[in-house]
C-alpha cells in the first residue's frame, strides 16, 4: 500500500500545483482584463476631452457668428433709417422748389 500511498501523494502534489497554476493563470486573465479595460478608459477619456474642445470652439465660432450678424443687421438697419430720411428730406425738397416754379 505505500505504493498506493506514494502515488496518491504524487496526485495530491500535482492537482495541488494544478489548482495553484489555474490560480496564477486566472489573476494574470483577470489582470490582463482590467489593464485592458483601463487602457480603454484611458483612450475613451481622451477622445471624450477631444471632442469637448472641438464641441466648445464650434460654440464659440457660432457666437462670434451669430455677434457679427447682429452687428451687420444693425448696420442694415442704420443704413434703412438714414435712406428713409434722406428721402424724405429730397420729397421736401422737391416739393418746396416745384411750388416756388
Amino acid at each position: 500500500m505505500s505504493k498506493d500511498q506514494d502515488v496518491a501523494e504524487k496526485l495530491s502534489k500535482v492537482a495541488a500545483s494544478l489548482e495553484s497554476a489555474t490560480s496564477r493563470l486566472n489573476d494574470i486573465a483577470h489582470q490582463q482584463n482590467f489593464e485592458m479595460i483601463k487602457e480603454r478608459l484611458t483612450k475613451s477619456e481622451k477622445e471624450i476631452s477631444k471632442l469637448r474642445d472641438q464641441f466648445m470652439s464650434s460654440l464659440e465660432k457660432g457666437r462670434a457668428s451669430r455677434e457679427s450678424v447682429e452687428k451687420d443687421f444693425s448696420g442694415l438697419r442704420a443704413l434703412v433709417f438714414s435712406s428713409f430720411v434722406l428721402s424724405v428730406i429730397c420729397l421736401a425738397g422737391i416739393i418746396i422748389l416745384s411750388t416756388k416754379f
